[in-house]
């Protein structure tokens, strides 16, 4: 009976011991920068979405994504862009408020993003039938006035193709600004052809 106790309590022991071995991978750090670290939980909260949907994304595809999104988060918290955004030392936060502020900085990057008047004002004359009134009066025949508001509707146009350019020079930017090491093995991940 005291041999059973013995083998019994090693086994819980044994058990408990891997449990707790499995947790700390979890929380050991696969990257770090200025003020925030990102552990390996992080990357598959973040990812997960991706995994359940049959996605085929790497483990330095996921390690990418977490880390521009966290990146944007972080300076967008500095740009104070959400309105219950927080100040000082930056912590951990959900996958989800990741997202939302990562998603609130990708939109000011690319609406920031200048676009020269001769561009503009090319691909207005470009593509007139764009531009035309829309109504049956006689002004049908009328391009629209070349406004703020068509300048703005052709930055969009003209930035829509280059939104992924641009969030990824952000990203190698931010990368170096916030002194960014990959850890664990997982030397040179970030900032490669799919992030």
């Amino acid at each position: 009976m005291r041999k059973f106790k013995r083998i019994l309590l090693f086994g819980v022991l044994g058990i408990f011991l891997s449990g707790a071995a499995l947790a700390s991978n979890h929380e050991q750090p696969v990257a770090t920068g200025d003020g925030f670290v990102i552990t390996a939980a992080e990357v598959e909260e973040v990812c997960k979405p991706y995994m359940d949907n049959r996605a085929k994304i790497t483990g330095e595809q996921c390690l990418n994504l977490t880390l521009r999104r966290r990146l944007f988060a972080a300076e967008a918290e500095r740009l104070r862009l959400a309105p219950d955004a927080k100040s000082g030392k930056p912590e951990r936060m959900s996958a989800a408020r990741m997202k939302e502020l990562s998603d609130l900085y990708s939109r000011k990057i690319v609406e920031d993003f200048p676009v020269k008047d001769v561009v503009i004002e090319t691909y207005y004359w470009a593509h007139p039938d764009q531009f035309r009134e829309k109504d049956d009066s006689k002004k049908a025949v009328d391009l629209k006035p070349l406004n703020d508001e068509t300048r703005k509707t052709i930055k969009q146009i003209v930035l829509s193709t280059k939104g992924l350019s641009i969030k990824k020079e952000a990203f190698m930017r931010l990368m170096e600004s916030y002194h960014v090491k990959i850890t664990g093995g997982k030397k040179g991940a970030a900032g490669g052809e799919n992030s």
